[in-house]
């Protein structure tokens, strides 16, 4: 599991650190264009990045986790606000720009196009990533939850048949002891430890998933022993182990 998280991490870096390098593969096959490079395009794609990786990674695992399932209009109304606060940090790049990007992209008519359709469609995919890594890893985790109760589930019911056996053996039993107390049997005492050592093993040895032979063994017979009390004088059991 730690294996995999580490992998799951290293592949995250690798994908921010590719988005992060994207405009800047041109310079590898036209390296005269990199006397056009401009610092404050570097910095303002930088900050889009930083803004995309924090907000995909408060989605993923608070936003959404908290408001998802159970508040939607909270949800929604957060995936609103962080829209909004992207195309405001898109326009203070624009507005800022000391190329004057702001008054060449008014004078061509695509200011709407730079500061909301663009923005909308990168932060609506990045979100949508987001929300399908959420819900895989819920389904893993819902996964998991169904199988630790199943496994629960069926702990319960082997202990169940496991103590299926002490209402009718007991009664059997401490009547067979109150017969040999009655009849001042040097039996008795040694009944009763046969069968507190039973009970013991019952409620407190089979609650892990192995036990010690031995220990399965005496179990069997203390149990075979007080099973041959309900039998007459000339009756036989022989245990071979």
């Amino acid at each position: 599991m730690i294996g995999r998280f580490f992998r799951k991490f290293y592949l995250h870096i690798v994908i921010w650190t590719i988005l992060l390098l994207l405009p800047f593969i041109t310079y590898l096959y036209q390296p005269d264009k990199i006397a056009d490079f401009k610092p404050y395009s570097a910095l303002s794609h930088l900050v889009n990045i930083v803004f995309l990786a924090t907000h995909f990674y408060l989605h993923c695992y608070v936003v959404a986790p908290t408001y998802f399932f159970g508040r939607r209009k909270i949800f929604v109304l957060l995936m609103a606000l962080g829209f909004a606060t992207y195309v405001a940090l898109n326009y203070c790049i624009v507005y800022f720009n000391p190329d004057g990007e702001l008054a060449h992209l008014t004078k061509e008519n695509i200011l709407f196009v730079r500061l909301v359709i663009g923005p909308g469609i990168i932060y609506s995919l990045c979100m949508i990533t987001s929300s399908m890594i959420f819900l895989y890893n819920e389904q893993a985790r819902q996964k998991e939850l169904n199988k630790q109760i199943a496994l629960e589930k069926t702990t319960a019911e082997l202990t169940m048949l496991k103590l299926q056996i002490s209402p009718h053996f007991l009664f059997n039993t401490l009547n067979n002891i109150r017969w040999l107390i009655r009849k001042q049997s040097s039996d008795s005492e040694d009944t009763i430890v046969k069968l507190s050592e039973m009970l013991r093993y019952i409620l407190y040895e089979v609650d892990g998933p192995k036990v010690e032979l031995f220990k399965e063994i005496d179990h069997m017979r203390n149990f075979i022993a007080l099973q041959t009390l309900r039998l007459p004088i000339q009756g036989n059991v022989a245990l071979d182990i």
